[in-house]
């Protein structure tokens, strides 16, 4: 190590011997050192190195220098260990690969989503998330469909997902998980999918999914559920809301909750997010909902949210948080002197 942060040359040698020393400390210093001493001419060292040495802490540090020195230009040195490597060392080959994330080597890993070795098999399903363009869709919902491993389904998700997301256009980006969807018609494999739609977005997967919310078994509909609950901005809340109208469903209560988190994060004009959070009051069935709904409204820094909250100050029950929101509307906000003036202002905040 001593060696390597000194950039000693001369010492390659010596350094390159100890990746193949009998105490494991030493080469793992070794493996750090050589890197630092030799950069990507220390590729083919370090390859031997891992596939030499199966340890976890061996593999660890193998793979934390090649890191350091890998390009394009190397990977391609990674190819006979994949083939013909330990576990570990194979595991380590993929890691790489996937972390260098060039899509030409998608086909190669993909085929070891399917190996018989738990260890490379999650390997490569983590490393296919970086690996996928947008035309690797379909083969990536060709294994999903047939995968019944949650942890494996649940990879196989977010690579699919990564991988739609690269469509630039944003309302494009479900296109082809919902023709597949349609093409195979399964409702196990829609159950897979849906996750990915909540990610993706679109007004097609929305409509997709509310209709199996609605029209689904208990299991569909609990993941479609999740799904609008989750959804990746605030076009679900309209589906949200009719779950809370409906007044009966086991949702309701998770639906409102998921409805404010969500208009909370929309990136939409004051005005607009007011309406939406006055729409949902009515089915605020408890004072604590109640006094969630007038948080939110505090956020808003308008006239008409300030009149709106100044509404609730005579309320015993949620006095204490409309005037809060009174507040936090009408002062001006840390640092800067626009609040709110006027009159009608100047009473509700001595009300409050």
């Amino acid at each position: 190590s001593f060696l390597g942060k000194h950039g000693d040359a001369s010492a390659i040698p010596t350094v390159t011997t100890a990746l193949e020393d009998k105490d494991p400390l030493v080469r793992q210093e070794a493996a750090a050192a050589i890197a630092k001493l030799n950069g990507k001419k220390a590729v083919p060292s370090l390859i031997n190195y891992v596939t030499r040495f199966s340890d976890k802490a061996d593999q660890e540090a193998g793979k934390a220098a090649l890191m350091t020195v890998l390009d394009n230009s190397g990977i391609p040195e990674l190819l006979p260990v994949i083939k013909n490597g330990s576990t570990a060392a194979r595991v380590t080959a993929i890691d790489l690969i996937g972390w260098n994330s060039d899509n030409q080597y998608f086909p190669l890993v993909l085929q070891y989503v399917s190996a018989s070795e738990p260890e490379v098999k999650m390997s490569a399903v983590k490393a296919i998330k970086n690996l996928a363009s947008r035309n690797d869709q379909e083969n990536i919902m060709t294994v999903l469909n047939k995968e019944t491993e949650s942890s494996v389904v649940s990879e196989l998700q977010t690579a699919l997902s990564a991988a739609a997301l690269k469509n630039p256009d944003a309302e494009k980006r479900s296109d082809v998980i919902l023709k597949t969807a349609a093409s195979v018609g399964s409702p196990e494999f829609r159950k897979k999918i849906i996750p990915v739609l909540a990610r993706t977005d679109g007004r097609e997967a929305l409509q997709l999914v509310t209709g199996e919310f609605r029209n689904g078994d208990t299991g569909m509909k609990s993941i479609a559920f999740n799904a609008l609950n989750n959804w990746n901005d605030h076009s679900a809340s309209s589906s949200l809301y009719e779950i809370c109208a409906s007044g009966s469903d086991s949702h309701k209560d998770q639906a409102f909750d998921g409805y404010v988190r969500q208009i909370r994060a929309a990136g939409i004009p004051d005005d607009q997010k007011l309406l939406l959070l006055r729409k949902i009051m009515p089915f605020a069935s408890t004072t604590e909902k109640k006094a969630r709904v007038i948080a939110e409204t505090g956020r808003v820094r308008t006239y008409p949210a300030l009149f709106y909250t100044g509404t609730f100050l005579d309320d015993a029950k949620l006095s204490s948080e409309a005037a809060r929101a009174v507040m936090n509307i009408a002062l001006p906000a840390a640092g800067t002197s626009s609040g709110l003036y006027g009159k009608i202002v100047r009473d509700l905040l001595v009300k409050a």
